[in-house]
Formats: C-alpha cells, structure tokens, sequence
C-alpha cells in the first residue's frame, strides 16, 4: 500500500472514531499451543512423519457504538518441525471489519481479509475448494499471499426501494513457476423493490461486471495469462413465505468481454440461481443451484460452473445432533478453442456428514467424514481423476471461559483413479492434534 493510500485510510478511521467517540472497546488477547503428530506430512506415497508445534499469539480490537462496529484481528502461527527444521514458517493472518449505519436510509461497511502461507499447503487446501480449480500448486507451492477486499453501500428510498453497490478486490500470488498469479476486481450494481417490507419479500435487479488480470511466475510457463473482462445482468425474485421458510430465483444473461476478440468464447450465456431454505424447531434445510461465470484460478481464462448445494441439520436430541452436506460442480472452461495444455474440465462430487454430542452440558465430541470424487475430461493435464476419503473424531473441553482444550484425530486418504500426473499422488495419512486456548478478556 502506499503512503498517500496509507494516510488516507488512516483519516479514515480517525473519523470514524472520532464520530462515534463514545463507544465500547474491548481489547481481547489469545494465545494456541497445538501439538501435532502427523505420519505424511507431505502428503505423498512415500511417508515422512514428525512432531509439529505450534505457537499462535493473536489480538483482537473490538469497538462497538449504537450505530456501528469495528473489529481488528491479528493471528500469527509460529510452526517448528522436529526433524525438518527446513520447514519451520510463519503463518499470519489479519482481519479488519467495520459497518455503520451514519443516517437511517444509509449503512455502509468495509473489510480486508489479508493472509500469508508459507510453505506447504494443508490438506484442507488441497482437497476441499469447491471449484477444484486451485489445488494443483498446493503441492508445490513455498508461499501464497491472499488479499481480500470487499466494501459496500447501502441506501433506502421510502420504504420499499433499495440501493446497493458492492465491490471487491481479490490478490493470490503463489510462488509456483507454472501456476498464475491473478487479481480480480467484481462491482455489483443492486437496484432492489421491496413487494412486502414486512416479511423483506423483493424484487431485484443486478449488474456485474469483473476484471481479471493474471501474471505469470515463469517467463516459460504454458499458462493462459490474457486478461479478460466479465459481465452478468440478473433478474430475481426472493420470498419469504413466513419466518421459517424462504425461496430465491433469479435468472439473466452474462458473458466474456472482448479484451482479446477471437481468443475466449464470447458467447452469450443463460445465468440462473435457484435456492430454497426451510427451518424446523429442530433442524434446518437448504437447497441450491447455480449457474455462473468466474475466474479460471490458476488456469486462467474464464470458466462456466454448474453447481448443486445440499445441507441438512437436524437435533435428535438435546444432546445429539448431526448434519449432512452434499453438493455437485462441473466446470467448463470457456477458451475451449486454444491450445494451451493442461486444462482440463472436471466434475466435483462431494458429501459429508458431522455427528454432535454432548457429554456434559460444555463437553463436546463430533465425528465426521468427508468423501470428495473428483473427475477430468479429456486426455493429458497435470491432474488425474482422484477419490478423497476422511474421517475424524474430536473432542472439545472447554476447562473454564479462558481455557480451551482440543484433541483430534484424523485419518485421511487419496486414491488416483486414473490419467498421469506429475503432481498429485496416493497417500494415506494419520494425525493427531492436541490445541490448548487460552484468550483472557477485559470486562465489556
């Protein structure tokens, strides 16, 4: 950031503060100690344990008035390996968050979520982005930079109109030489009418544009770095039958600009959302699908996604509950015509399940398993056709409000199903985590 963008972000939040001068601010330290015992630690055929322990110091800024909030956070991990002290790092974390309401028909708010991982990427990484479109690096990888930005506005007009404007700006860099660094920049352009403000039932009107910019990390690499712009214009519909059950549908066109005319397939496209979200004095139920345009990853290029969520709660009792989540993403890229390599479409099939139960009234287990499929089309790539497996069992203790304890173990395995691949392998895995918490806080 620059010190003329510094300053003023800095004058920012003087007036904020300033304005709203008689607030409430609590000031929350924390500090984890975990450790690890993990039997992979690279995830690969070939098996290399150690011990890992982690420090992770963090501070936390709360400042709240009647008409609006603001929060900073700041977590760093500090991960020491027993034998390959070569991969000792520092993961750090930053978040800032403020929203406020200044005039009745106005809010506003403003966030950053900023990031730095070094080394390796954790399995979470590698196995569980929806898209599937940024784990190939994850193996590879020796840091990735993440920066989210996201700001909106937001005014009424009587009673039932509304305004709002979003935008947000993302940054990944990777240090991988055959991957892309890239920078999105989305606005969304909200004009919304409420049919009945009592139960927020509206209609609403959408356009978005996105900016995608991309840079290689090798001047050799065969990745599609041209910059493209996007648009989607959406028309929809969301009503709230009571305070229980509610239902979205919208529907529009979008498409790739013509940056590059002839390079991307600029086509028009039919968008559509439809989803579903119901209540019980027990559970909950949500149902999804999604059709849109976004950002190759990595890859590069334009990609349209087709996608099914499924989630489910349910309390079978007071002390056990358990949820299911399912969800289906097929991914065609859009530049089907060039001939970069290494660009395949694939298929995301992926289910999992968490049981709850309390032992005592703050003593919590929960057992869970994850099974994700993953299929390419066509032939070459650096990506063969995976299953992924997990399962794991944790207990939480909360010993007093200051005091956390956690103990995990995780059993993990990747099979390839097929195709070549430089850079993914079979591995089983085994892990076991011990977390201790300890965040003492002022008084409100």
């Amino acid at each position: 950031m620059s010190p003329e963008a510094s300053s003023k972000l800095i004058f920012f939040l003087l007036i904020i503060m300033v304005s709203d001068a008689w607030g409430d601010v609590r000031f929350v330290p924390s500090v984890a100690l975990s450790e690890v015992y993990d039997d992979n630690i690279f995830l690969w055929s070939d098996r290399e344990d150690d011990f890992i322990t982690t420090i992770s110091p963090g501070i936390r800024l709360l400042y709240t008035t009647k008409n609006s909030s603001l929060s900073l956070d700041y977590t760093a991990g500090f991960e020491r390996f027993l034998r390959r002290s070569d991969q000792n790092n520092v993961r750090q974390i930053a978040i800032f968050d403020h929203t406020s309401q200044p005039l009745y028909f106005l809010r506003y708010g403003l966030s950053d979520r900023f990031s730095i991982a070094p080394q390796i990427a954790t399995e979470d990484e590698l196995t569980y982005d929806p898209a599937g479109l940024r784990t190939v690096s994850a193996r590879t990888r020796t840091k990735r930079i993440l920066n989210n930005l996201g700001a909106y506005i937001e005014s009424t007009m009587g009673t039932r109109f509304i305004h709002r404007i979003n935008y947000s700006n993302i940054i990944e860099d990777v240090s991988v030489e055959y991957e892309l660094d890239e920078r999105r920049n989305i606005i969304e352009n909200n004009i919304a009418y409420l049919t009945n403000p009592g139960r927020d039932n509206r209609i609403y009107l959408s356009y978005i544009a996105g900016f995608y910019i991309y840079d290689r990390n090798s001047e050799d690499s065969v990745r599609d770095d041209r910059d493209f712009d996007m648009y989607r214009i959406v028309l929809g519909y969301t009503h709230h039958f009571s305070l229980s059950w509610s239902a979205d549908i919208s529907g529009g066109t979008g498409g790739v600009g013509l940056a590059y005319p002839g390079d991307i397939d600029d086509d028009m496209d039919y968008l559509v959302s439809v989803g579903m979200d119901k209540s019980f004095p027990d559970g909950e139920f949500s149902l999804r699908y999604n059709r849109n345009i976004s950002s190759g990853g990595g890859f590069g290029g334009a990609v349209l996604s087709d996608a099914v969520y499924l989630t489910f709660d349910h309390g079978i009792t007071g002390d056990l509950s358990a949820d299911m989540r399912g969800s289906y993403v097929t991914n065609r890229f859009k530049d089907r015509g060039t001939t970069v390599a290494n660009r395949n479409d694939n298929d995301i099939w992926s289910v999992g399940s968490d049981i709850r139960y309390n032992i005592s009234p703050v003593w919590l287990t929960t057992l869970s398993y994850r099974f994700i499929l993953n299929k390419f089309a066509g032939e070459g790539g650096l990506r063969s056709d995976t299953q992924f497996q997990r399962m794991a069992i944790s207990f939480d203790f909360p010993i007093r409000e200051w005091l956390n304890i956690g103990l995990n173990y995780t059993y993990s395995k990747n099979i390839l199903l097929g195709g070549v691949s430089d850079l993914l392998s079979e591995y089983e895995r085994n892990l076991i985590m011990l977390n201790i918490t300890l965040s003492p806080s002022n008084p409100p």
